[in-house]
């Protein structure tokens, strides 16, 4: 029965990672894929030990949670500057993004 909780945890971590770096184009849906897969590398090192399944999903959600917040933090600076400089209308944007 653990081994079968072990596969599942292990195939759900990498499962998670993958999709995250599929679904870039939608980061409100790929930023939480990654952290779920690194939660889940997590509790699976925890309670099963080492997997090199579970150890490269957990990698690849890391490195997609940190360069997706690299990527929102480079366009807060970039936005925030054009803001100042008084270049940028908001609500002409808001207004132009689909939100599905």
């Amino acid at each position: 029965m653990d081994e079968k909780k072990d596969r599942l945890f292990s195939f759900a971590c990498l499962l998670t990672a993958t999709l995250s770096y599929v679904l870039i184009c939608r980061p409100y849906i790929a930023l939480p894929m990654g952290v779920i897969s690194v939660v889940l590398f997590i509790y699976h090192r925890k309670n099963y030990g080492e997997n090199r399944v579970a150890t490269i999903g957990g990698i690849l959600g890391a490195i997609n949670v940190g360069m997706s917040l690299l990527i929102l933090l480079f366009f807060g600076i970039y936005f925030g500057i054009l803001n100042m400089n008084g270049s940028i209308d908001w609500s002409e944007i808001m207004e132009s993004i689909d939100f599905y």
